[in-house]
């Protein structure tokens, strides 16, 4: 039997971040969830739930065990609903082959298809959805990963100018030099 930890509830962490002012620096601690602060970025662990050997062995790499896909799901459509423009859909594709997309890749993350990644823009941050298998540990993981929005997106505003290009190339690097990663307990 598998068990399931739930840690923090995903659409109650979006809504605690959507009332930070835009021009502050969150603390992310302060905002009363278990979270793993990496200063300008920031997991809050959702839920995790284990797995057994055979289990893993015998699941697809792409998508993992899918004990946590219910929860998931429903966050993603909550996220969709509140954060991504409803029926109109303004959430956007996160781009998994650079930059922080790499990154939660490299980490173990899994997507259900044919979802593909999502990300939600709250004042000046993008939310993450990332369900992610460790193998080692057996435990499959979800979590809201917080990162600048300019990691994920670059404002086409002034894009010419040498002081544009330099923030977004200190963007990128930036993103490059992440750490997506999360272990439980924290």
């Amino acid at each position: 039997m598998t068990e399931i930890e739930r840690i923090s509830d995903g659409l109650e962490v979006a809504w605690a971040l959507e009332k930070l002012p835009a021009w502050q620096q969150p603390r992310w601690s302060e905002l009363g969830f278990a979270v793993v602060d990496r200063g300008t970025q920031a997991i809050f662990p959702l839920a995790v739930a284990t797995a057994d050997a055979s289990e893993l062995a015998a699941t697809d790499f792409a998508t993992g065990p899918r004990h946590l896909s219910p929860m998931e799901s429903k966050l993603r459509m909550d996220c969709i609903h509140w954060f991504g423009g409803d029926f109109f859909h303004a959430e956007s594709v996160l781009e998994l082959d650079e930059g922080y997309g790499r990154k939660i890749v490299d980490a173990g993350a899994v997507f259900p298809r044919p979802t593909w990644p999502l990300w939600w823009e709250i004042n000046k941050l993008a939310i993450i959805l990332v369900r992610s298998v460790d193998h080692a540990s057996a435990l499959e993981r979800l979590a809201l990963h917080v990162i600048p929005k300019e990691w994920v997106w670059q404002p086409f505003t002034n894009a010419g100018t040498q002081r544009a290009a330099s923030r977004a190339r200190r963007m990128k690097r930036e993103a490059e030099a992440a750490d997506a990663s999360w272990s439980w307990p924290l």
